[in-house]
């Protein structure tokens, strides 16, 4: 009889009735002896003592979580700690499949340990009917693994993120709140048991992607078992950023790969050169990921870090695909895609990119699920603190959470958007632009705008305002991404005129310099170009004068971009006097006078430099022809005209006066 019964808990089906074994009530097959058992290790496989710390201490609690998204090294972490671990605990190993309930796997689970099958057989522990609720099934088995057991037992299931049924969720919040007998590992991209509960009671334990990276020992040690060469560990690591699956794949290319010929004193597989690693990365779509996007660096890269070979990411991005992008529900990847140009994502940046409704929410839901290669940034990126109010109230871009693509993804995902035909990646690129501007980032909004290739609207950004704060050093990136302003776009505006002699001042260029500017100076005085929407101002918030439009502001500070460049070049060149005149003339531009050439006085001159018209009405009073000259003759000439009125009731007396014969009083 307890043969018999030890055999129903082993399949979990025989025993009800109706059944013949074949099938579970599920109507999948009974689960493989592989989901019983943890996966073969990789080759050659590294120990990592510090999580098997954490793993040790998390057994004495509920609930140990340990998430990420694909290729962190969960499964190998939980297989290589039962290895280590079985013989001095007794563990349960379960890997889920979308087949069977949840119930199935756990009970063949369970029969397939000597302790544990000992006790389900003990507690006379029955499956549920077919078509009955499984509530009363997981109180029983609560309640046979709580009855006093000389240890806790282990169960560590992998690929929980699987479980979608609800009774099988609260199933598991059942065994990890409430079995005093059990501790749960669960271990998946994404955990579907709520944490809070075990959180407030100090019985949770957490292992997140930051822990599962390697560090520069683990990677050392990794490089060492495969034979790759040493050097190739910071490039690694920093490319990386301490993923497993890229991690291992990288170095297995290196090894793979001998050196080029010639390479005498470089490592194996990588060639020394001032190029940051990540702009290799993922082949030539990565380089001009990194060129076009017009880093502080201008592309040159950090110096020290061996470039790597564009090969050796060739098996990543083909991981990715299989495992990053093709996994993701029909709906998500062209989020993915699309938003690949932003270097941080938010959800209103996302939907505005993205250009459909509700697309930066269901992006960020994804993205906070953890199931995508993507780190969320504890603080959101800070405003250009040079062109902000300083009591500007918070926006979107302060109170939304902002996320970080990983680098190799991103760039396997601007390839794939390069490939695609129906996407258009400047376009993009310059809603994104759009979006910076409209909230006052304004180098990430030059940035995008870079990348768009539209370089009248980045000159328009940089001329509006923040001339004299990039001369001054105060932007750094901004002044890096005008360095490379190219000389073909200097003639399609007066702002791309002044941009393009801001960045040859920069390079101390100051003969070209000196040509852009008379460029500059003669499109401002034809004419002030359109404004383009967004950019009517980019400088210091509360700076614009008050009742100028936008063409007039706009002009302004053009005026003012053109001779703060013409004082650099003539302190560069030596010229005082033209420092001088320089001076003198963004003073004028200040102030509301005109072009370069002083205007003459005037209407015109008059209409630049008044001020703006009160707002508070006046009372319309229609005034008689003046006779004379001053205040005193024209009230006189008032009062004679209103008496007789006043008299006749015509007009309401005024207070404490008393009716007099009008006067004439001759005009003068």
């Amino acid at each position: 009889m307890g043969s018999a019964r030890a055999r129903d808990v082993r399949t979990g089906i025989a025993a009800r009735p109706g059944h013949d074994g074949a099938d579970a009530a599920g109507g999948g097959p009974p689960p493989r002896r592989g989901q019983l058992a943890p996966p073969t290790l990789p080759a050659p496989y590294l120990p990592r003592p510090r999580l098997w710390e954490i793993l040790d201490q998390g057994s004495g609690r509920g609930l140990t979580v340990v998430r990420g998204p694909a290729g962190c090294g969960k499964t190998t972490l939980i297989a290589s700690w039962y290895l280590a671990r079985r013989d001095t605990l007794p563990i349960v190993w379960l890997r889920v499949d979308a087949g069977p309930p949840l119930w199935e796997h756990l009970l063949a689970a369970l029969a397939g340990h000597p302790e544990a099958a000992l006790d389900v057989e003990r507690g006379g522990l029955r499956p549920p009917p077919p078509g009955a609720p499984v509530n009363r099934f997981w109180r029983d088995l609560v309640d046979v693994l709580s009855r006093g057991r000389p240890a806790p037992l282990v169960l560590a299931i992998d690929d929980v993120e699987l479980v979608r049924d609800e009774a099988d969720i609260a199933g598991l919040r059942l065994l990890a709140t409430e079995a005093t007998g059990i501790r749960l590992v669960l271990c998946g991209r994404r955990i579907p048991v709520a944490t809070h509960r075990t959180r407030a009671a100090g019985q949770l334990t957490e292992i997140g992607p930051d822990q599962l990276a390697f560090d520069a020992e683990e990677t050392g040690r990794l490089l060492a078992a495969l034979r790759a060469p040493a050097a190739a560990g910071p490039g690694l690591l920093s490319v990386t950023e301490g993923w497993a699956a890229g991690l291992r794949l990288a170095a297995g290319v290196l090894v793979s790969r001998p050196a080029p010929a010639g390479s005498s004193g470089q490592a194996a597989g990588v060639r020394a050169a001032g190029t940051w690693p990540a702009a290799t990365a993922l082949g030539p779509a990565g380089a001009r990921d990194h060129a076009s996007a017009g880093l502080a660096d201008g592309g040159r890269g950090r110096p020290g870090r061996p470039a790597l070979p564009s090969a050796a990411f060739a098996p990543v991005a083909e991981y990715l695909r299989a495992e990053a992008l093709a996994a993701m529900p029909a709906p998500v990847r062209p989020l993915l895609l699309r938003t690949s140009v932003l270097d941080q994502v938010c959800a209103p940046l996302a939907e505005a990119v993205v250009a459909e409704h509700g697309g930066g929410d269901r992006l960020l839901a994804e993205l906070a699920a953890g199931d995508i290669l993507a780190t969320q940034l504890p603080l959101p990126p800070p405003p250009d603190l040079e062109t902000a109010a300083p009591t500007e109230p918070a926006d979107v871009t302060t109170a939304a959470p902002w996320f970080r693509y990983h680098q190799l993804l991103r760039g396997m995902l601007r390839e794939a958007l390069r490939r695609d035909p129906t996407e258009d990646e400047a376009e993009l690129n310059l809603r994104a632009a759009l979006w910076y501007a409209a909230n006052r980032r304004l180098v990430d909004a030059a940035r995008h705008a870079r990348r768009a290739g539209d370089w009248r609207y980045l000159a328009c950004l940089v001329a509006r305002g923040t001339v004299p704060l990039v001369l001054q050093g105060d932007l750094p990136d901004l002044a890096a991404l005008v360095t490379g302003y190219p000389d073909r776009a200097a003639g399609l505006g007066p702002e791309c005129a002044t941009v393009a002699a801001l960045a040859r001042v920069l390079t101390g260029d100051v003969v070209a310099a000196g040509e852009y500017l008379e460029l500059a100076r003669a499109g401002a005085s034809v004419a002030a170009a359109a404004v383009p929407a967004g950019v009517a101002w980019a400088g210091p918030a509360g700076h614009e004068q008050a009742g100028d439009g936008a063409a007039a502001t706009a002009r302004r500070s053009l005026l003012m971009a053109i001779e703060a460049v013409e004082l650099r070049r003539a302190e560069l060149a030596g010229d005082a006097d033209a420092m001088v005149a320089a001076a003198r003339r963004a003073l004028r531009a200040r102030s509301g006078g005109g072009g370069p050439a002083r205007p003459g006085r005037g209407p015109a001159r008059r209409a630049a430099s008044a001020r703006p018209v009160r707002s508070r009405p006046r009372r319309a009073v229609a005034r008689p022809a003046r006779g004379g000259r001053g205040r005193a003759a024209y009230r006189a000439r008032r009062g004679a005209l209103d008496r007789p009125r006043r008299r006749h009731g015509e007009l309401p007396r005024r207070a404490g006066t008393r009716l007099r014969p009008a006067r004439a009083v001759a005009p003068r």
